[in-house]
């Protein structure tokens, strides 16, 4: 079905987290588009309703990814932008859209094909056997990636490797979320919630450690900091710090 009907070059859809969240570097290359108004009919897709409603209540366009919408954006799309996966939008209607993986950090870690503790667990015979006859009735979803944005040479090659991509699909672009949290102090300021007066500090410092399985993993980052410390530290310098 996808196949029959015809993509529109200025339909592009965004989706991220598999359905679940309005976050990272599509999300803010989805805003880039409509803050710069351009020639773009620029799409969000995702499972959640309430997700849905916020972007409508701003002027966006979102749908359900399951929706007859979901499915009929997906299929005319010719360009499908993911931070994780096909399953951030309509997996089935994007066979022949250009895929763009933004994906959603840099790999200070192994990730994909490379992880060999998490992605490349052994499963049961069953598991493998089901999946092995999904891919082989449905080939296009087998991750085929046109392009994958990295933000220097090193990380280019690590998002080859973890991919299992050659190096011509990988563009230096740099992160959509990272040009927000470069951008100047009193613009990104703005993107916090609080009310408290963060200009009055002279710095601005973001703390984000990488981290396994959404930080449900073993092992703690912050069991030997010192918070007496390193808040003496903080006030000394007149800085504020965010830890993610």
């Amino acid at each position: 079905m996808s196949k029959l009907i015809p993509k529109s070059n200025n339909v592009w859809i965004f989706g991220a987290w598999y359905g679940n969240r309005y976050s990272d570097n599509t999300s803010y290359l989805f805003e880039y588009i409509h803050r710069e108004k351009l020639p773009i009919k620029a799409i969000w897709l995702s499972n959640k309703n309430k997700i849905i409603s916020h972007l409508r209540s701003k002027g966006y366009r979102a749908f359900n990814k399951n929706s007859i919408f979901g499915f009929y954006y997906g299929c005319r799309a010719a360009v499908s932008f993911v931070n994780c996966g096909y399953s951030d939008v309509n997996m089935y209607a994007i066979g022949k859209s250009l895929k763009v993986q933004l994906w959603h950090g840099i790999p200070l870690k192994k990730i994909k094909y490379d992880d060999e503790i998490n992605e490349n667990k052994p499963h049961n015979p069953y598991y493998n056997r089901v999946k092995s006859a999904l891919l082989f009735i449905f080939p296009f979803l087998n991750d085929n990636w046109d392009f994958i944005i990295s933000s220097s040479e090193d990380v280019s090659q690590r998002m080859a490797s973890a991919f299992r991509v050659d190096l011509d699909k990988i563009i230096e672009t740099g992160y959509p979320r990272m040009d927000k949290i470069l951008s100047p102090k009193d613009e990104l300021l703005n993107i916090f919630p609080e009310k408290k007066d963060w200009k009055q500090f002279s710095k601005i410092i973001l703390y984000a450690p990488t981290h396994r399985r959404e930080g449900r993993g073993g092992a703690s980052l912050f069991d030997s900091m010192d918070y007496l410390k390193f808040n003496e530290i903080l006030s000394n310098e007149n800085a504020a710090m965010f830890i993610k």
